[in-house]
């Protein structure tokens, strides 16, 4: 009979190993998310605040060759660290506004703020939701964008702006003023029209919240609990980033730009590249080995290079109009052409004077196969552009002008749309043709013969189809060398020239931002952070972690 009662016994001890929903051997979730996994002061981070962060910022992280033990113990000093720092910055009071704290100021601002990541959260439930009621998702029309007056303004956006209450030329970084709305966040919404749609997604999104609120063991599992458990948690995370964001904008609005710095790099530059490349030394050996090696290096990397000797090379922009597949591919008109009459396609032969202009002319023929997307001819849109062009008063505002019909036109596989610098050609052809097209390199010095200071355009055809060009005039030295030896080159020369009239960069912001260290706002956040700790050794307050309550997130 003893041995019947303890095999039965044993058989219940068994059963309450087995059983997965046996109390006695399920993690207390409540607890395991409520344990503290450190503390400075009276702030506490709890293993709940430690995935939040995770679920959030995780994606910084991804750079980084961490194990999972470290990435966590990494993921929580951080957190920390953020803490500390943002309620130092708070609490010196640097971001206050107007005689009211950064919390009365922007309380309404980072409330938006957390409706917007609320919103985020819900749209990943749309598409699921789409499906389970067969809807189609309607195509987004694009904003129209407000037309820009080219003729408005002659010099372009530079990253500074001028001070013009200063005696000196001086420049202050570009940075919106940054100032509270204090309008009423009032209370959330989701966007759209289509109510059965909208409490569908919702439904999912407070579905999932019960869950993962439930598995943390909370008690409040009531729709306005959830929603306002998750809008708290936001609005911690964005508060941060509020500050972080403010303080960016403020410190670098007072910050001073270092002017000597960009001058003396692009000195540096011009007189390295001077003693390569000038042509004005008694030795006519030397200049024409340094004329070579500035037309191969113009050749390689035109972007790269500080001193000129002048007009040795035209710069151009272009639209290429592409002939269509069966013009230009394997066996298509084009091909078909040159087998027909014979024309070499080899390259140990080179065509006759006649076959070459008996082949342009059959190129010229093949024009009227390009029709745009939106439906115009060759002809009508190079008008089009030559007006758009020609109206400008300025080399810039022409560039410019330009340039809007290179996105909405040029064949995106020319490269013409991301081109750091111009198209430059050798103005002398014995100086080669930088492996351009024959067409492209001969209308570009027309267009240089024609004016050498640029401002003009054509089009040229070739295989490819149509090149319409636009001259940005000969390559030239901005300032003279004896001007640059004698320190003559100022900051505000190098701010109101861009690199070339594409360029959205001027010499002086291309400069500043390689050649000296700007104002890092990243590194005056690291400044208060370290000015904090040092405060609260001071006051003998220690920051502690428990790895060890960590555990089960690598293990």
């Amino acid at each position: 009979m003893k041995k019947k009662i303890l095999s039965v016994i044993i058989m219940l001890v068994l059963c309450l190993f087995t059983l997965s929903g046996c109390n006695l051997f399920v993690r207390n979730d409540a607890k395991y998310y409520s344990q503290v996994v450190a503390t400075y002061g009276d702030v506490t981070f709890t293993m709940e605040d430690l995935l939040n962060y995770d679920t959030v910022f995780r994606k910084n992280y991804t750079k980084y060759n961490l194990s999972t033990e470290e990435l966590y113990k990494q993921m929580l000093n951080d957190m920390i660290d953020r803490r500390i720092m943002t309620d130092y910055i708070v609490a010196s009071g640097y971001l206050n506004y107007d005689g009211m704290t950064f919390d009365q100021a922007y309380k309404e601002d980072i409330t938006r703020d957390v409706y917007d990541q609320i919103r985020q959260e819900l749209s990943t439930y749309e598409d699921e939701v789409r499906k389970e009621l067969g809807i189609e998702e309607d195509e987004e029309e694009g904003e129209e964008e407000d037309e820009e007056d080219t003729n408005a303004e002659t010099v372009f956006e530079s990253e500074y702006e001028r001070d013009y209450s200063a005696d000196t030329f001086t420049l202050k970084f570009v940075h919106e003023k940054v100032e509270p709305d204090l309008t009423p966040a009032g209370e959330f919404y989701q966007i759209g029209d289509d109510e059965e749609f909208n409490r569908a997604v919702w439904t999912k999104y407070i579905k999932d919240l019960e869950t993962k609120a439930s598995r943390e063991g909370k008690k409040d599992l009531t729709e306005l609990g959830l929603f306002n458990a998750r809008k708290d948690m936001w609005y911690q995370i964005m508060r941060q980033q509020k500050i972080i964001e403010i303080f960016t904008a403020k410190y670098m609005s007072e910050a001073v730009v270092n002017l000597e710095g960009a001058t003396t790099s692009y000195r540096d530059n011009y007189l390295n590249d001077y003693k390569k490349y000038n042509i004005d030394t008694i030795n006519s050996a030397l200049n024409e080995a340094h004329r070579q090696a500035y037309i191969a290096a113009m050749a390689e990397s035109p972007e790269s290079v500080y001193y000129h000797i002048d007009d040795t090379f035209v710069q151009v922009q272009h639209i290429l109009l592409s002939f269509g597949e069966g013009i230009t591919g394997d066996g298509g008109l084009i091909d078909q052409w040159k087998t027909n009459h014979g024309y070499p396609t080899d390259d140990t032969t080179t065509p006759t004077d006649k076959q070459k202009s008996e082949l342009q002319a059959y190129l010229d023929s093949l024009v009227s196969t390009i029709i745009t997307e939106d439906g115009k001819s060759v002809d009508v849109l190079y008008n089009t552009i030559q007006t758009a062009v020609m109206t400008q008063s300025t080399l810039y505002n022409k560039a410019d002008a330009f340039n809007d019909f290179i996105y909405d036109y040029s064949d995106p596989n020319s490269g013409s749309q991301n081109a750091s610098f111009g198209y430059v050609v050798p103005v002398d052809e014995a100086d080669g043709d930088n492996n351009l097209v024959e067409q492209f390199a001969d209308g570009a010095r027309t267009l240089y013969s024609q004016n050498a200071n640029g401002g003009n355009m054509t089009y040229v055809v070739s295989e490819y189809g149509v090149h319409i060009i636009f001259n940005l005039g000969g390559v030239r030295n901005i300032i003279d060398p004896i001007s640059i030896k004698n320190n003559g080159i100022s900051a505000q020369k190098l701010w109101e020239t861009r690199i070339y009239p594409l360029s959205e960069k001027s010499y002086f912001d291309e400069l500043a931002n390689s050649s000296f260290t700007q104002p890092d706002s990243s590194t005056e956040l690291n400044v208060r952070l370290s000015n904090a700790k040092i405060e609260m050794k001071e006051k003998g307050i220690e920051i502690t972690t428990y790895y060890y309550r960590m555990e089960s997130l690598w293990k």
